[in-house]
């Protein structure tokens, strides 16, 4: 029989943070005058509170002040490259390299490095400080960050009244369990040029060549395959596979739902609908991938689909990117670097 018990719990709490994130960050800036810019603090917001979050939680508040000057500093990377095709490629692959090697070095902050590699990729990606002067953007960024902090407060101070927060001493002690040196993590990595040094390597030349193509131009379809490849690129062959076929199938999944239900529902239907979707989603996160990027799906194709209720369009062309990228992740996993042939 299968235990269930084994199955990852779905993500409320992770849901809810999301939720909350994104509200208090994208609905500050949005207040302060900022519209669709309002986004990059959003998603400031949310890397600032979910790498704390998932990285040491005996140590939230530390870990939540190292995020949010992370975070800050990758939104105005973000800035300062944009529209800088060598420049935006450079920074990408800086970025990829060493988030790849604490990620796939099992630090403790190695979820939080992919996070904040992602808060590089995302505001770069999708040119939400364009149009902006550097006082500006540094403005936003500020909102984003300190809204993120304004959260870790209120989640350190949750847990502290459910007596959920353990003493100095039970913190430092967790940390220096939980925490493996990342810049020792780094440094053996430069050193023998392990698999971890190959695949940090492999990830940062196919992202900082997809970012510097996108710069030239800002065109969606390579937003969708860089964003696939960021997902894709794994540091062996079998888990690439994996979230190829993970990530694929929920593309297609996300892109047949919104196509079929396009077609009896009107506009504001469906983007009440996204929203669900993306909640659905999120509470699968750490349970089915494939569930998640559904439900991601649905609701970015919604996004644009809605400006000019052309949904399936949108849909058939993602498709199609989603695929590409998956594909061009994988032949780098085999040409680039490919991971050693372990000796018997």
């Amino acid at each position: 029989m299968t235990d269930k018990s084994a199955k990852p719990p779905l993500a409320w709490g992770l849901t809810a943070i999301a939720v909350v994130s994104m509200g208090a960050g994208g609905g500050a800036a949005y207040a302060a005058g900022y519209g669709s810019n309002a986004l990059a603090a959003a998603f400031a917001t949310v890397f600032v509170v979910a790498a704390a979050v998932l990285s040491v939680r005996e140590r939230l508040w530390y870990a939540g002040m190292i995020s949010a000057g992370a975070t800050f500093l990758m939104l105005l990377l973000a800035y300062l490259t944009a529209g800088a095709p060598v420049a935006a490629g450079v920074a990408m692959a800086l970025v990829a390299f060493f988030g790849a090697i604490l990620a796939a070095g099992s630090s403790a902050l190695g979820v939080a490095e992919m996070l904040l590699s992602l808060a590089y990729f995302l505001p770069a990606a999708t040119s939400t400080t364009r149009g902006l002067d550097l006082a500006r953007a540094v403005e936003l960024g500020l909102i984003g960050v300190g809204a993120g902090l304004v959260v870790v407060g209120l989640l350190v101070a949750l847990r502290a009244i459910r007596g959920k927060s353990p003493n100095k001493a039970e913190k430092d002690a967790a940390y220096a369990a939980a925490n493996p040196a990342p810049m020792a993590a780094i440094g053996a990595s430069l050193r023998q040029r392990d698999d971890i040094f190959r695949y940090a390597l492999r990830r940062s030349l196919a992202l900082g060549v997809a970012m510097g193509i996108f710069q030239i131009n800002s065109n969606h379809n390579v937003f969708w395959i860089m964003l696939t490849m960021f997902i894709v690129l794994g540091p062996d062959r079998a888990s690439s596979w994996q979230k190829a076929l993970q990530r694929s199938g929920g593309v297609i999944i996300g892109a047949f739902v919104i196509s079929g239900l396009a077609q009896i529902l009107p506009v504001e239907a469906m983007v009440g609908l996204a929203i669900v979707a993306l909640l659905g989603g999120l509470l699968y996160f750490q349970r089915n991938y494939m569930v998640y990027a559904a439900g991601l799906t649905f609701m970015v194709l919604t996004i644009f689909g809605a400006k000019d209720a052309n949904f399936t369009g949108w849909a058939e062309r993602r498709v199609v990117d989603t695929l590409i990228g998956a594909a061009i992740a994988l032949l780098v996993g085999y040409v680039v670097l490919p991971e050693r042939k372990q000796k018997s």
